[in-house]
């Protein structure tokens, strides 16, 4: 595992706050229209940067799943991807940082928040957490975030797939947890499935955690 690479950059190299954003390969082409429409929803300036990961499912998964998910293998390598992303950032330790993500990565984001004090806001976007003992592991986590965006599709967990029809269960779960650990937190509904205008869902995500106090 190579881990993240700081490869796209959006915005203001001297803004005071930095959104990073773990991405797949087929996150790539929408990465400017998402990026134009978080210039639409924020007014301050902020410098937004894009960092792929080698293998979507192992490099964000937290720990090892024993079972194939849908044919994938999640072999639980996050906590190598966290220490190559601190590891990135570091020019930018100085500034206010937001982790955000969609999909595994955001639940790679919500992990990353209980594992490290690097980032005062994360947005989780559709995050998979239905990923087997995430929601009962984030309930008692010593979360270190001051902020956090949820959100979710209203389709999403109507599905056949026996772990991600425990979806909308887990965020309930999370949002709940967030709630009683005293964060500032939203749990938003998204209409459509998991793949619906995800660069809105994102974008919405990030002008929250931005436009918030702090």
């Amino acid at each position: 595992m190579e881990g993240v690479v700081l490869i796209y950059r959006y915005g203001n190299e001297n803004a005071g706050r930095v959104i990073l954003q773990v991405i797949g390969e087929h996150e790539v082409e929408r990465l400017e229209k998402e990026y134009e429409l978080i210039k639409a929803a924020v007014a301050e300036d902020f410098l937004f940067i894009a960092m792929l990961v080698d293998d979507w499912y192992s490099d964000l998964s937290p720990w090892e799943s024993k079972e194939a998910i849908n044919g994938k293998e999640f072999k639980g390598n996050a906590d190598k991807t966290l220490d190559k992303l601190l590891e990135q950032v570091e020019p930018y330790k100085n500034r206010k940082l937001y982790l955000v993500g969609y999909s595994m990565a955001g639940l790679f984001a919500l992990w990353a928040a209980c594992n490290t004090d690097a980032f005062c806001g994360v947005a989780a976007v559709s995050p998979s957490v239905w990923y087997p003992g995430f929601a009962d592991f984030f309930e008692t986590a010593d979360v270190k975030v001051d902020k956090l965006y949820l959100s979710l599709g209203k389709k999403e967990e109507k599905t056949r797939n026996k772990y991600m029809s425990q979806v909308g269960d887990a965020i309930r779960q999370i949002s709940e947890a967030a709630i009683d650990k005293g964060f500032e937190t939203v749990l938003e509904w998204n209409d459509g499935n998991h793949f619906h205008e995800p660069e809105k869902r994102m974008a919405k995500g990030i002008g929250w955690i931005l436009k918030s106090p702090g």
